[in-house]
């Protein structure tokens, strides 16, 4: 019997190319995208791509929460059929600085006797003040691009009174709100009276 040569066609095999997905804080540099690889066959590396690169869209204004696209593209393998899938930057968003000051940093107050609290903060937004856990009466949603301020009458005696402050940014998207910040602690003690003869 004679034999007869046979002819074989050898398909490409599928390779999937996924960027990747990092998480940054809003604001960080733009970060480096990389690519993984599902269907690589009888130990082929990575290497047997060639010609690909990988970017995002993502800047360093890109809100807070927004997921910035990032791809790959342009790559070629003599054994494999390319397909790509996308990934995004996942951007969280960044807590601001808020601190309490007093006058002269006092560590103490007198009953009735106003007191000027001042709250400094590194985005503009609106401080409520607090005394005990409790809200200022007056001093609620005071509005702060860097400073606000709260004229606080203590209404009671207190050895140890607590000053806290919520802050709202006005870029809430890109920056988280702030509760009980800034504590202070004040001693608050008996207004002295006067008397006259």
């Amino acid at each position: 019997a004679s034999s007869e040569p046979y002819s074989f066609t050898i398909s490409k095999s599928p390779l999937e190319i996924t960027a990747s997905s990092p998480t940054v804080s809003y604001g960080a540099t733009k970060p480096t995208i990389t690519a993984s690889y599902a269907g690589l066959l009888n130990g082929d590396a990575s290497s047997v791509v060639t010609g690909q690169s990988c970017d995002t869209v993502y800047t360093t204004t890109s809100p807070g929460g927004s997921l910035p696209a990032t791809s790959c593209s342009g790559g070629t393998a003599t054994n494999y059929t390319i397909s790509y899938v996308s990934g995004a930057v996942i951007i969280n968003k960044v807590a601001p600085t808020l601190s309490l000051e007093l006058p002269a940093n006092a560590l103490t107050a007198t009953f009735g006797t106003a007191v000027v609290i001042t709250a400094t903060v590194s985005k503009p937004g609106a401080v409520t003040f607090k005394s005990g856990g409790v809200e200022i009466t007056g001093c609620a949603s005071v509005p702060a691009t860097t400073t606000g301020t709260c004229n606080w009458t203590p209404n009671a005696t207190n050895s140890a009174t607590v000053l806290t402050a919520d802050f709202v940014p006005t870029d809430s998207t890109s920056y988280t709100s702030l509760t009980a910040a800034g504590s202070k602690t004040i001693n608050v003690g008996k207004a002295t009276r006067s008397v006259t003869n």
